[in-house]
């Protein structure tokens, strides 16, 4: 029995039980898998036409949608199938809808939505380079700068990539002098940043992210807000 036929066999048995007493018409384990996480949810389009989540109370009076007693085993077999396909093109899929009916017909769709793709995987890219930014505030904290900083003027990050090797710096600028500090990577960072130089330049980002092996922060000194649109270049060298 494969996963999909392990999965068919638990939904049969299971969601009948918990929508029990409940007026349905179908019932939808669906939701969308990134190599990051996510998963399906149970929902049920009701006699009304609305789609609704199965709710319970917990002890507590909070309101939550109900799992099916064995989630965690279909969320493995899915999760186990979907790392099996992604690697290739003609059998990857990243959202699953496995629908249930009353009259026990049952049918599922593996489909891979790209866009949906897309907006991760740039969602991903943005927050790496809003934590290298605040990676140098904390680099400036932790080396007992923050009484510099009160005069500064200007904080300058440098990340370069060069033969898939990283190197972090940034400089603390006032009005007559400049201060240059490099700034070390652990073993994730490092990682972190030839992978998300290759997703953007030569993988799934690229022509949706600028071409780079530089970035380039242009921090705010206080109060401002930090904005990677307004806060951080890009450049090819």
């Amino acid at each position: 029995m494969n996963e999909l036929q392990q999965i068919e066999m638990v939904l049969r048995t299971e969601v009948p039980l918990i929508l029990n007493n409940l007026e349905w018409i179908e019932a939808h384990f669906s939701g969308i898998f990134f190599k990051s996480g996510g998963g399906p949810s149970l929902t049920y389009l009701s006699s009304l036409g609305q789609v609704l989540n199965v709710t319970e109370l917990d002890r507590f009076g909070e309101v939550w949608s109900k799992k099916i007693p064995s989630d965690d085993i279909l969320y493995t077999l899915l999760r186990e199938k979907y790392l099996a396909d992604i690697g290739n093109v003609e059998t990857r899929w990243n959202k699953v809808d496995f629908v249930l009916f009353p009259n026990g017909q049952f049918k599922y769709s593996l489909s891979w939505d790209e866009l949906a793709e897309r907006k991760h995987e740039i969602a991903l890219v943005e927050t790496f380079v809003e934590s290298m930014g605040q990676e140098i505030y904390a680099d400036i904290a932790n080396n007992g700068l923050l009484a510099s900083v009160d005069s500064t003027t200007q904080i300058l990050g440098r990340i370069q990539v060069v033969n898939e090797v990283t190197t972090a710096s940034y400089v603390l600028k006032t009005s007559t002098t400049e201060s240059h500090y490099e700034l070390s990577l652990d073993h994730f960072w490092e990682e972190k940043t030839l992978e998300v130089y290759e997703t953007t330049n030569f993988g799934f980002l690229k022509g949706f992210w600028p071409a780079w092996n530089i970035i380039l922060y242009n921090l705010p000194v206080r109060s401002q807000e930090f904005d990677i649109e307004k806060h951080v270049t890009y450049q090819f060298e």
